[in-house]
């Protein structure tokens, strides 16, 4: 017998092999289902906090524009609609107005605009509701906007705020 033939070979087979390799495979593809579930949960999550952002800005810019007016302008706004429009006064002349262009909410002060929504955000309902005292003058307004993602409308935050004068 020769050399060859005493020692005995030590190794790996094809078939073992292959079955390494289709193991490993499986583990791949597992990883990568995980890699993207997670990638696209955290593209919803950073959608819905710039949702959520949005809404705490619109909130915050109304509380602040029924701070300095001094009234609610009934006969340039609209209510009931759900795409309405809100014009309020200041004792100087000067005027505050939201409404919706383009599925945007647009605000006018003293007629310079500009958007409060971003462009991928759209307003489907921008409603607005008197709320009268005694004498039958608007002295609050109950506003309620619903915000979603242009890509995903599923995707939305609604809020409803009363702001008085």
């Amino acid at each position: 017998m020769n050399k060859i033939d005493k020692k005995k070979k030590k190794g790996i087979t094809l078939i073992e092999t292959l079955l390494y390799l289709s193991l490993f495979g499986m583990f791949f593809v597992t990883i990568l289902e995980y890699v993207f579930a997670i990638t696209e949960f955290n593209r919803f999550a950073d959608q819905r906090n710039e949702i959520q952002k949005n809404v705490i800005y619109l909130d915050q810019h109304l509380k602040d524009s029924f701070v300095v007016a001094d009234s609610i302008d009934t006969g340039q706004t609209t209510f009931s609609n759900n795409s309405g429009k809100l014009r309020l006064t200041t004792t100087g002349g000067a005027f505050y107005e939201y409404n919706i262009v383009n599925q945007r909410l647009q605000f006018n002060k003293n007629g310079t605009l500009f958007f409060l929504t971003k462009p991928e955000h759209i307003i489907s309902r921008f409603n607005l509701e008197p709320v009268t005292n005694a004498e039958g003058t608007t002295v609050a307004v109950k506003v309620i906007i619903d915000l979603a993602y242009n890509k995903k409308t599923d995707l939305f935050e609604s809020m409803e705020s009363l702001y008085t004068l």
